[in-house]
């Protein structure tokens, strides 16, 4: 892909004030630019069934309502097969960011250890000063061959962009078959083989699996999960758990949404003590962080949530990165965790 070809255009639509989309999808080589109009709310979603294909967008906060948006086509690009770069890097924690990490791990083992919760996801924005979304480097986002990721730059109303290179779907809805997956534990690409994972990683994805299928269970039939498997996201490695169920008729996509969302991934379990322990503890908005985006059609829908993602505005870039804290947690390698996750945003600066 030349950078040349698509650069007018983002440059175009950046200086615009209307909301853009600026995406590849999962296992696609073709870049796509969308302009969004005609936000509507989830009550629409059933009149906008002639719509065909909407952008959705919700918060982590599951009280809010998701954002549905018209898909106006304006032109694609053919991404070309290139070398794996070795364009790497990791924003460097503050000792003071460090620090409050490591005492907000600390605080949560108590009620872990009493039993009062099995894992919960502690997050952390870390910023950095930035003149223009175009100082980076957006070509990075959308390198390299086919990926199982959602990678994505998105302009909202005012003019605030979010960037990620998401891992996790949410879930998948091609007619009454679904899927999802439960995405978890995290060690360097480059380290694995000599830190493998260990029993807290495994307990930590087997939480979200066994949340996964208690959710699902009312809902759906025939849930069938695959075998753990080790999932390569940039230079992470995760443990991933598939699985699939098929919808009785009645049931709809946005009550399984609802359901699922937010999973023990990105918040915790149970979910209920986990969600009020993030709301007493993190200082920070997570706004998109750990909410999911995607699109809807009434025959195949996708979402997936917002992970390894940052938003730029007003001359600041934020990331947003989080680690699943259990009793076995070690705070200050959970610390490392949150660094080792801003590598995916942080290529896009680094200029070697």
């Amino acid at each position: 892909m030349n950078r040349l070809e698509w650069f007018p255009l983002l440059e175009e639509l950046l200086e615009h004030s209307q909301p853009f989309l600026m995406c590849v999808r999962p296992e696609s080589r073709i870049l796509e630019f969308f302009k969004l109009n005609s936000r509507t709310g989830a009550i629409s979603v059933s009149s906008a069934e002639n719509q065909g294909e909407m952008f959705v967008i919700h918060s982590f906060d599951q009280e809010e309502n998701a954002l549905f948006y018209i898909l106006d086509p304006v032109d694609t690009f053919e991404l070309f097969e290139v070398s794996e770069g070795a364009v790497q890097g990791e924003f460097s924690l503050s000792p003071s960011d460090r620090q409050h990490y490591a005492s907000m791990v600390e605080k949560a083992l108590v009620p872990l250890r009493k039993g009062e919760m099995k894992k919960v996801v502690l997050s952390s924005r870390l910023s950095r000063p930035l003149s223009s979304v175009l100082d980076l480097h957006i070509e990075r986002l959308f390198q390299g061959n086919e990926s199982s990721s959602f990678r994505y730059l998105l302009q909202l109303e005012g003019g605030v962009c979010w960037l990620g290179d998401t891992p996790e779907t949410l879930l998948v809805k091609k007619q009454q078959s679904i899927s999802t997956m439960a995405l978890a534990g995290t060690r360097r690409k480059n380290e694995v083989a000599l830190d493998a994972f260990t029993s807290k990683e495994y307990e930590e994805q087997e939480v979200v699996v066994q949340e996964l299928i208690e959710r699902l269970n009312p809902l759906a039939h025939g849930i069938e999960v695959f075998p753990r498997q080790q999932a390569t996201a940039g230079t992470l490695v995760h443990l991933k758990t598939v699985i699939t169920a098929t919808l009785p008729n009645q049931v709809s996509e946005q009550s399984v949404l609802d359901l699922l969302h937010p999973t023990a991934a990105v918040c915790g379990f149970p979910r209920e003590a986990a969600l009020k322990w993030i709301s007493q503890e993190e200082a920070h908005d997570r706004e998109l962080y750990a909410g999911y985006l995607g699109f809807y059609s009434p025959k195949h829908s996708s979402y997936y949530v917002n992970l390894r993602c940052g938003r730029y505005a007003e001359g600041l870039f934020e990331f947003f990165v989080g680690a699943g804290i259990t009793v076995d947690s070690d705070p200050q390698k959970e610390v490392d965790e949150i660094q080792a996750k801003t590598a995916i945003m942080m290529r896009l600066f680094t200029e070697s």
